[in-house]
């Protein structure tokens, strides 16, 4: 985007970068993680990048944690960035983690975007002039990436990359663990009261599938804000609804307060939890199925946007060719347009489209992994080794430092020294 002046300094007779990234740090949110996870990842190569953040609200949800030595050092990074800016200092670049509508370019030189995107078919229009001021585009899945490359068709200087989440190594601890199932087979789904989320249908279908069944679905769920009166209403909510499909043999278990990630991640490891359902409309990556995957539990879902990326192995078939394999339960769906009710300015316009799953297909899928369970968990067991092993921790911290030390113009010499280049006026 031109010649640019960088601020980049010698700190150890290495020039290092100063980055300021803003997102939602301290949100407990899919935004949250991603910020997370890109604070994480340029933290893991000190000697490349100086790391500055600036939280940004999102919703009123507060990140919960057993790691304190983690909520110390985003704590210590902030005072930091409180101290910087009271210096007049600047910085060489500057990332957002956080929805394309809230980019600006004028805090640092070089600009990098985020995002998870919008999970539709395509961009809102209105994103486009925030889009093209960027350097580069970092986005959390193929499905996502497309849609950007999508709307710069012809723009050849924005380079988009699809960067996934790592796999989170964690023991489980507190409620999750303990909760007490009456049912001896039961479903988990884990969504936001959203409309794009389709959780009273995941319910309303399961209910109308298993009426006649001692069989359980497990239900966390949460408003935006995810504070102790919306806790409180939206469980009051799910129970009238539950309550107005009518007597059953089957079992919802909701869950509405807020939960640690130990205490989720022992949700999926729960022995009486067999198997994770979605009814979702669209993800731009699909975090809670992920982590459902990656704990080595049967998926239910459709096979369309962000979950793709993981919910399929490569297998080698005799003649050598890879292709790739669904390692989840799939559901039956339709690519249509956004009822007009869900409309939202500046992210959900006339004429984008969802995944709308079909009820039968969902319920057969439901049936199918009830009644067979040993082959589904089998295949969800091969599922979870590949996710371990091919988006480990370390690998996609690396993925991720890589991909914005090329969005800021690292490139390697000769002797495999990384060198940073440094624009002048």
């Amino acid at each position: 985007m031109g010649n640019k002046k960088k601020l980049s300094v010698m700190e150890n007779g290495k020039i290092m970068k100063k980055i300021l990234v803003a997102g939602p740090v301290f949100s407990r949110s899919g935004y949250g993680e991603h910020a997370r996870f890109v604070v994480d990842a340029l933290s893991s190569r000190p000697d490349l990048f100086d790391v500055y953040i600036y939280p940004l609200e999102w919703g009123h949800s507060n990140w919960t944690s057993g790691n304190q030595q983690k909520s110390n050092y985003y704590t210590y990074l902030m005072e930091k960035t409180a101290r910087h800016i009271q210096q007049s200092k600047g910085w060489d670049v500057h990332i957002q983690v956080t929805i394309p509508s809230e980019w600006v370019s004028d805090i640092a030189p070089c600009n990098i975007g985020i995002t998870a995107g919008v999970e539709t078919d395509r961009l809102p229009e209105s994103w486009k002039t925030n889009i093209l001021q960027m350097d580069k585009i970092i986005v959390t899945s193929t499905h996502i990436k497309e849609l950007f490359e999508k709307a710069l068709a012809g723009n050849k200087n924005i380079e988009v990359e699809a960067v996934a989440y790592p796999v989170k190594e964690l023991v489980p601890t507190g409620l999750a663990s303990q909760i007490q199932l009456d049912t001896d087979f039961n479903f988990l789904t884990i969504a936001q009261y959203a409309p794009r989320k389709n959780l009273l249908n995941t319910i309303k279908w399961f209910v109308e599938e298993f009426r006649e069944d001692e069989v359980g679905l497990v239900v966390k769920s949460h408003m935006r804000n995810n504070s102790y009166p919306d806790s409180v209403q939206l469980d009051t909510l799910l129970r009238g609804f539950v309550g107005q499909l009518g007597p059953s043999k089957c079992q919802v278990y909701l869950l509405t307060g807020a939960m640690s990630d130990q205490e989720v991640h022992g949700l999926y490891i729960h022995p009486k939890i067999r198997a994770y359902v979605t009814a979702t409309h669209g993800e731009g990556f699909g975090l809670p199925i992920y982590e459902a995957a990656y704990s080595g539990l049967p998926v239910i879902a459709p096979a369309w946007s962000g979950q793709t990326d993981f919910l399929y192995c490569p297998f080698e078939k005799r003649t050598g060719k890879i292709e790739r394999r669904a390692h989840f339960e799939k559901v039956g769906f339709e690519v249509a347009e956004l009822e007009e009710i869900h409309l939202m300015p500046n992210t959900l316009e006339k004429g984008m489209k969802w995944c709308y799953p079909k009820e039968k297909k969902f319920k057969k899928a439901m049936r199918d992994v009830y009644s067979s369970p040993i082959p589904r968990e089998k295949t969800a067991g091969h599922l979870k080794e590949y996710l371990v092993d091919t988006f480990s921790d370390e690998k996609q911290l690396k993925k991720m430092w890589t991909a914005i030390n090329e969005g800021i113009g690292v490139e390697k010499n000769t002797n495999n020294a990384e060198v940073l280049k440094v624009d002048t006026l």
